[in-house]
C-alpha cells in the first residue's frame, strides 16, 4: 500500500518554517515602519521651519517667527519675539522618533528672514537611526540621513 499523504513530522516542520519565515518578515517590517517615521518627522520638522523663515521674511504680524522644542518629541511654531511670544501650532513627532537633545529654539529676523544662529537638530528613531535638520544662520534648512 502506498501513502501518498505527509506524516504527522512533515507537517510540524512545513509549518515551523511558514512561522519563522513569517517572524522574520515581521521584523524587517517594523524596522522599516521606524525609518520611515523618522523621515517623515525630519521632512515635517523642515516644513515647519521653512514656514517660519516665509512668515518672517514676508513680514507676516510685522513679527519675527520662530519654532522650539517642547519636549523631546513635540515643538512649536512661534510668533513674537524670544522673550515673548504666541504659540501658533503644536506638532509632535512620529513615534518612536525624539530629539536626541530638546533645547533648541530658532528665530527668523523679519523682513530678511535669516536665522538668529546657525542649528543642528538631531532626530532619532527607537533603532538609533540619526536624521540631522540643519538650519544656517542664511535661513537655508536641509536634512542630512
Amino acid at each position: 500500500m502506498i501513502n501518498r499523504g505527509l506524516t504527522l513530522i512533515e507537517t510540524l516542520l512545513v509549518f515551523s518554517l511558514i512561522a519563522i519565515l513569517a517572524a522574520g518578515a515581521f521584523v524587517s517590517v517594523g524596522g522599516v515602519r521606524n525609518s520611515q517615521a523618522l523621515v517623515a518627522s525630519g521632512k515635517n520638522l523642515g516644513i515647519v521651519l521653512e514656514r517660519a523663515r516665509i512668515y518672517s521674511r514676508d513680514g507676516r504680524d510685522d513679527k519675527a517667527w520662530g519654532v522650539a522644542a517642547i519636549n523631546d518629541s513635540g515643538y512649536n511654531l512661534l510668533s513674537g519675539a524670544p522673550g515673548s511670544f504666541t504659540v501658533v501650532q503644536s506638532f509632535e513627532l512620529s513615534p518612536p522618533t525624539r530629539f536626541e537633545s530638546p533645547g533648541w529654539n530658532i528665530w527668523f529676523k523679519p523682513v530678511v528672514g535669516d536665522a538668529d544662529q546657525a542649528e543642528e537638530i538631531v532626530l532619532v528613531n527607537a533603532k538609533g537611526r540619526l536624521l540631522r535638520v540643519l538650519v544656517s544662520t542664511a535661513g537655508l534648512i536641509e536634512l542630512r540621513y
